[in-house]
């Protein structure tokens, strides 16, 4: 419903019966719970609802550290970066992006690391940070096609907005090497220049 269908509204309803079944699970899944609580606030802010989110995202990270939860730190604070971008909180959400970035490469998780990282390239973009911005949508965009496959509609949508500005700001040719630059990178490059960009 997110993903495909721009229904957000549809998304939230089924989150919120899936998860009012596993609350009435004894014992209950917590670490199931915390993951549908997380993709709950996901939807929250996909529905143009971020503070609402940001009451999910808030004492699940706090659980999630209490408990351990090392898989679900980075996705929150990823979570954590979105809501505060659309609440207008540019530095707030970069420190939580950032910290997105390097929670998942502790965990060697690749995919919640392309998250961040892809997440990143706009919110730098919208700093004045032309430069990591184009190399870091070229790193995201070029990893995930390598690792997971084709992108999806809005991703794509993502890149070229991405890359249209970078070009508008560097100049096509600045924008272009800069772009094969961040192709080539390693992760813990990327990982790297994105921890360059904290506040």
């Amino acid at each position: 419903a997110n993903e495909h269908d721009g229904d957000a509204a549809a998304a939230e309803r089924g989150y919120r019966q899936a998860l009012d079944r596993l609350l009435s699970l004894q014992p209950q899944p917590v670490h199931a719970v915390r993951g549908l609580r997380h993709n709950l606030a996901i939807t929250l802010i996909y529905a143009g609802r971020p503070a609402e989110a940001l009451g999910l995202i808030g004492p699940l990270l706090d659980d999630a550290r209490a408990s351990g939860d090392l898989q679900l730190l980075s996705p929150l604070h990823n979570a954590l970066g979105s809501a505060l971008q659309d609440l207008g909180r540019l530095n707030e959400a970069l420190a939580a992006t950032v910290q997105a970035a390097e929670l998942s490469w502790q965990a060697l998780d690749t995919e919640s690391a392309l998250y961040a990282l892809w997440n990143l390239a706009p919110l730098a973009l919208r700093l004045g940070r032309a430069e990591p911005a184009a190399r870091l949508m070229g790193f995201a965009d070029a990893t995930w096609r390598q690792r997971f496959g084709p992108l999806a509609a809005n991703d794509r949508r993502d890149v070229l907005r991405v890359r249209r500005a970078c070009r508008q700001r560097l100049g096509p040719a600045a924008a272009q090497a800069l772009w094969r630059a961040g192709q080539a990178m390693s992760l813990p490059a990327a990982v790297a220049l994105a921890r360059s960009l904290a506040p």
